[in-house]
């Protein structure tokens, strides 16, 4: 009863301060709305009459730098490089810098533009890696072009190098794989020349997705919407970020973030700040903090614009790994800029940047996938625990839901009244139908995706800025791939080679023992990953099972031994099933390798909810179910397990999907096996099998009734018991059977029937009576 009570307590100010997150969030967003209708219109009204031409044919416009770093980019390189080439604007200069790629990106560009290595002086203001070369077309038409090659050092890296390269005032960083639209550059320059009494350090655009539609040669000949889900749910994201979040963050002179993705920058303000982070995979980001941090510090006037124009087309992921990978690096990015920045937190020296800007991205940003997992961890805790008034719940999460539609809806309709780029109404009607699903399934995967960033943060794992696959705009079918090749075990495809004498030596039988079994241990290595998931979920239903019990039951005696037995008994039931399951997995692995992963995880999702019901069971009754399971009428079983309601069985049973799903989506990709190590534990699985580890586990008891039961795996428990059912002789019949002819002893020590078996033998009886 005390531990309900603190539970309680902590549940109620967790709920409050969830309250209070939500709804200041909510007033954030509104202000954010109303921020940017007002600054979007006020810059469509100065921007009206604005002439572009003769802007770009002026001979004081200033030279820009464009900034590309390329990594294993080359399906993409050509048409990227002839698309920022076509650009409208006269006095730039393109500088591609190849980060060490392991592709063919910079053999196509040496074909493509007739480059060739040059001595170039390079002036290292900024520490980079090693440049290995820089090359320039001997194609006049391609005088502008600067292609680096260098060692791999990350984003940040090459962009310290393009920025000692770069001999303009300006410059631009770009992702290669962006299409540019005509006059973008001349929009960009623009708030560079406009302002006089503050400093433009940098500007920015909106970066619109360029999945689905057509661009040839670099140029975009039409926008159309993303066909697949991922990118359609991400360019509602982008509309949502780019014309209501940063177009009102500009209004305030509070942005902290342009994209590096697309954006401009003032070269000499950045090279005294010190240039790209390479510490950190949130470089952009991190540059625009210390940028304006450095421009504060020295009391120097300053401005950040945010362009609410169209400029900038990219390639969108269109898979969730590739997407989770790029949402992970987002959120370490944030995390390390957020630290290294610590200091102007609600710090009045940097005005409203410490006072306004940062503890938005601190709270609002930084903390929302804490927040969020933290919250879903406690629904489930507190729903397990009866604590939920549903009625407010629904009521809450439907206002959020409505509030999250609107604020979707409305960015929508900036949108179609500002630049309006999907020009077909069943494209806005896609928006919507897609906004509808959003808070669903893209939301909080974006959220598992940001947790795994913590996690990864918190072991020190990638932190390099990494690569995302690119199909290309026009992806066509890949000729590269051999004619010939050979399969071997795990995937790999390695080119014919030469068979040595001693090869040639082997004999057939020896060659085929040898392939056979690097192929069983390849299969059983993949297997391996998989099933220590599943001893993974074996023990977290027994913490479930041992928590919820001390709830219902109190603390068993003796506690210490109870839970080594009742882990001890888990892993006997592992081991008793292992072989037996690879041997399933390895008959699916023969026909497809995929097909034997997602039969294995159907398999054990059914085991692990089955036990699940088992415990709720043995929770309810304090015995755990033995053969009666087949005696039981179906109906009465429910009414048992479910008789505490049946939204908490179903919340137990999806909190137990969650985590089936979590672990099987993150773990298994992270346990390395070596050969040694798979070989061992196979012959644990076949020694455990021959001396039966789980019979011998089961001499493992303690002195009370109760707690051994509590200890048993419910799931071996009923298999044993349903073993011996049904290999007797003769069944055993129980008092729920139609046919029970039970007897009972009368104090003379004669046995007499309970009662008659049915009707027929009772009036049989009846009939023998009257004779």
């Amino acid at each position: 009863m005390v531990l309900l009570n603190i539970f309680t307590d902590i549940w109620n100010a967790f709920a409050y301060g969830i309250f209070f997150y939500s709804l200041g969030l909510m007033l954030v967003y509104i202000a954010i709305a109303i921020a940017s209708y007002f600054e979007t219109q006020t810059y469509l009204q100065r921007n009206k009459f604005t002439d572009y031409s003769l802007l770009a044919s002026s001979e004081y416009i200033p030279t820009v730098s464009i900034l590309a770093p390329a990594y294993n980019e080359g399906k993409t390189i050509i048409d990227n490089i002839q698309s920022l080439l076509s650009v409208y604007y006269s006095k730039i200069e393109l500088i591609v810098i190849n980060d060490g790629s392991t592709d063919d990106g910079l053999q196509k560009m040496i074909k493509a533009f007739n480059l060739e290595k040059v001595d170039f002086y390079i002036n290292y203001v900024i520490p980079t890696k090693k440049i290995l070369g820089v090359y320039k077309s001997t194609n006049p038409a391609y005088s502008r072009l600067i292609v680096v090659d260098k060692e791999n050092g990350g984003k940040g890296d090459a962009l310290n190098a393009g920025i000692n390269i770069a001999t303009n005032h300006y410059f631009i960083s770009i992702d290669v794989d962006c299409v540019l639209e005509h006059d973008a550059i001349l929009k960009m320059v623009k708030p560079f020349l406009e302002q006089t009494d503050k400093r433009v350090i940098a500007s920015g655009g909106v970066l619109r997705i360029a999945n689905s539609c057509h661009i040839e040669k670099g140029r975009l000949l039409k926008v159309r919407m993303p066909r697949e889900y991922l990118p359609r749910v991400q360019s509602l994201e982008y509309i949502r970020s780019f014309i209501l979040g940063r177009m009102a963050w500009s209004r305030l002179n509070g942005l902290m973030l342009i994209s590096g993705a697309f954006g401009m920058f003032d070269r000499e303000i950045v090279i005294e700040a010190g240039g790209y982070n390479t510490n950190t995979v949130g470089e952009d980001m991190e540059l625009v903090i210390r940028m304006r941090r450095y421009m504060e510090e020295q009391d120097r006037k300053y401005k950040v614009i945010y362009i609410p124009d169209p400029l900038c087309w990219t390639e969108a992921p269109n898979s969730l790994k590739v997407l989770g990978t790029q949402r992970n690096r987002w959120t370490r990015g944030l995390f390390q800029a957020m630290v290294l920045h610590k200091r102007m937190l609600f710090n009045p020296r940097y005005g409203l940047l410490g006072m306004l800007s940062y503890p938005y991205w601190f709270f609002f940003e930084l903390l929302a996938p804490i927040v969020q997992f933290i919250g879903f961890v406690f629904f489930f805790i507190m729903a397990l625990m009866g604590l939920i008034e549903w009625g407010f719940f629904f009521g809450f999460l439907l206002f959020i839901i409505c509030f999250g539609y609107t604020y979707s809806v409305f960015a929508i309709y900036m949108e179609v009244s500002t630049y309006n780029q999907y020009r077909r109404r069943t494209d806005v009607f896609g928006l919507i139908l897609t906004s509808l699903t959003e808070p669903f399934f893209f939301q909080p995967y974006i959220m598992l995706c940001g947790m795994r960033g913590y996690i990864d943060l918190l072991f020190m794992k990638d932190r390099h800025w990494g690569e995302m696959p690119r199909l290309g705009f026009n992806p066509a079918r890949d000729d590269t791939t051999p004619v010939y090749s050979e399969l071997v075990p795990g995937g790999a495809v390695h080119s014919p080679r030469k068979r040595t004498a001693s090869a040639r030596k082997e004999s057939r039988v020896y060659t085929v023992f040898k392939t056979s079994s690097n192929f069983v241990i390849a299969a059983f290595k993949n297997y391996l990953r998989y099933a220590l998931v599943f001893l993974l979920l074996l023990f977290a239903v027994r913490i479930f099972e041992i928590v919820y019990n001390i709830f219902l039951h109190g603390i068993p005696k003796p506690f210490d031994e109870i839970i080594l037995i009742s882990f001890i008994k888990d892993a006997a039931f592992f081991l008793e099933i292992a072989l037996p399951g690879f041997f399933l997995y390895l008959l699916f692995y023969l026909v497809n390798r995929k097909l034997a992963r997602i039969v294995f995880i159907l398999i054990v999702s059914s085991i692990i909810l089955f036990q699940v019901c088992l415990c709720q069971y043995f929770l309810v009754t304090t015995v755990p179910m033995g053969n009666e399971l087949w005696s039981y009428p179906s109906l009465d079983f429910l009414a048992i397990i479910t008789s505490e309601g049946w939204i908490r069985i179903i919340l137990i049973l999806l909190l137990f999907i969650a985590i089936i799903a979590i672990l099987y989506h993150f773990v298994p990709y992270r346990i390395v096996i070596k050969t040694s190590m798979a070989q061992l534990i196979l012959l644990l699985f076949t020694v455990s099998l021959i001396i039966h580890v789980a019979d011998i586990a089961d001499n493992w008891t303690t002195d009370l009734e109760s707690t051994n039961n509590l200890s048993l795996n419910k799931s071996w428990f009923l298999y044993n018991e349903t073993l011996e059912h049904y290999t007797q002789g003769k069944l055993e019949e129980t008092i729920y059977s139609p046919s029970y002819t039970g007897y009972f002893t009368n104090d003379n020590n004669q046995a007499k029937p309970l009662r008659p078996a049915n009707n027929t033998a009772q009036g049989t009886s009846n009939k023998n009576n009257k004779r």
